[in-house]
């Protein structure tokens, strides 16, 4: 049986920049990005128990079209909503410019019994905090057992 870790986030260099953290840092895992929160909740409503860590951003950008409809995009407060019903399965990490956002993400999260940290970039241009405290959170994870090292 897979196990998954999903990525919320609508930015393309920073996804660029997330997909070799999680390939090195979990080889076995596949690793699923969604662009929206109504296609992140679907998945997540099917596959969360198999799911071994999420990030979250909460800005993800304006409405678009989609299948010739115009198609809101949600953001991560509507994926911190729905796993506030949902049992705790994996530790979450928020991720996001957005500061007050965040707080209020991770806040959420944890009433309901989650484990959520938060990790804010300290740019929205530079991508470094991705590859320092964006991966030091998930080694962290990892290296005290939040993340199952069978599942490596």
């Amino acid at each position: 049986m897979p196990s998954f870790a999903v990525i919320l986030e609508d930015d393309p260099s920073r996804i660029a920049a997330m997909r070799p953290v999680i390939a090195e840092l979990l080889p076995s895992i596949e690793l699923l990005v969604f662009d929206n929160a109504p296609d992140a909740i679907a998945f997540l409503n099917v596959y969360g128990a198999q799911t071994v860590l999420i990030s979250l951003d909460h800005d993800l950008g304006p409405s678009r079209t989609r299948d010739d409809q115009i198609f809101d995009p949600g953001d991560g407060r509507d994926v911190t909503s729905f796993l506030s019903r949902c049992a705790p399965c994996c530790p979450i990490i928020v991720h996001s410019a957005n500061y007050e956002m965040a707080y209020i993400m991770v806040e959420m999260l944890r009433e309901s019994g989650w484990a959520a940290g938060i990790v804010t970039p300290h740019s929205q241009l530079a991508l470094g905090w991705i590859t320092a405290e964006w991966r030091a959170e998930i080694e962290w994870l990892i290296g005290n057992g939040r993340i199952k090292a069978s599942l490596q």
